[in-house]
């Protein structure tokens, strides 16, 4: 009998959690081709992962877990964490499987829990991003820490020494996917000037994610989810401000008039003016640098996504204020 160091894709219908060592007899094969023209082409995802054999375990019985508690420490520790805020999620939502799983596809990334119809309607409104950790959530999670570290008195470096390393683990909970890595590395690269007192630059942090995901596998640049994930945040980063700037000049008073001859009204007006266009510029930029690619891949035209993430993206932050 000879022995080899090698990666294969394992069926079986056995229950596993990160870290157990399994046996398993069965039939290994080859990975079967796509059958289905324009859909998603498993075969090719695995080979650049240089994963080519299957092991097709028939019958339950025929695999067994023979060691629990391996792999990395700090990734079994993410999952039982994963675990555990699931449970914390859901708690009072026995009665609703469908917002429980609403819940847990939005804040950790569980989408096999949500069902297809109501991911359905996310999708054709271009708001499917919701279920995806990326910038939006680890914003929302670093916000939420520099509150609760300015609540603790902790000084701008105590502060960041927090929320780094909190928010690699957050990404480490959620699946350690593209855009929550990305997400993690560039806002860690941001507070990270802060120790060195220096000012970062968005589009520096954004190549730096890059080239750590790249160091981490260059077949990133193969995945959609990488190409979408950075296509739009490099066009948030590029247009957003000029189509705010152009949006805030239809609407900004005199610039030579006094701030104390502007009537009150006129003021909370403007404010809420200036917190709309920001939000149009932002999804509107979002969009731009999503469309080729969704029409590329998807052959996806969702030209509401931009006014409909005016509407769900301050709900779904409000939502996890109150969670």
């Amino acid at each position: 009998m000879e022995y080899c160091n090698a990666t294969v894709r394992a069926r079986w219908k056995g229950t596993v959690q990160f870290g157990d060592q399994i046996s398993l007899f069965g039939n290994a094969q080859p990975i079967s081709a796509t059958r289905n023209p324009g859909v998603f082409d498993m075969k090719a995802y695995l080979a650049r992962h240089d994963v080519w054999t299957e092991i097709f375990v028939r019958y339950p019985e025929h695999g067994s877990v023979t060691r629990i508690g391996g792999g990395n420490p700090i990734l079994r520790f993410a999952h039982r964490s994963r675990e555990w805020m699931q449970t914390a999620l859901s708690r009072g939502l026995d009665d609703s499987p469908e917002v429980q799983g609403l819940i847990s596809g939005m804040a950790l990334e569980i989408r096999h829990d949500t069902p297809n119809d109501i991911e359905e309607p996310f999708q054709q409104t271009g708001t499917l991003h919701l279920f995806a950790v990326a910038g939006l959530h680890v914003g929302i999670v670093a916000q939420l820490l520099w509150i609760f570290a300015t609540m603790l008195r902790l000084s701008r470096r105590w502060a960041t020494a927090l929320i780094i390393p909190s928010l690699l683990f957050y990404a480490a909970v959620t699946g350690l996917h593209v855009s929550s890595i990305r997400a993690a590395i560039m806002a860690s690269v941001l507070l990270g000037g802060f120790f060195a007192d220096r000012r970062v630059f968005v589009l520096n942090s954004l190549a730096a994610a890059a080239v750590i995901l790249f160091a981490l596998d260059t077949n990133e640049l193969f995945s959609t989810g990488f190409q979408l994930s950075f296509a739009v945040v490099t066009a948030i980063l590029l247009f957003a401000d000029p189509i705010f700037h152009f949006l805030q000049r239809r609407n900004k008073p005199d610039p030579f008039l006094p701030r104390s001859l502007i009537r009150p009204m006129r003021r909370t007006l403007d404010v809420a003016c200036t917190w709309i266009a920001r939000g149009i510029s932002i999804s509107l930029a979002a969009w731009i640098g999503s469309f080729p690619l969704l029409w590329w891949y998807f052959h996806l035209i969702t030209s509401i996504s931009f006014l409909a993430n005016l509407v769900v993206v301050p709900i779904a932050f409000l939502s996890w204020r109150s969670r």
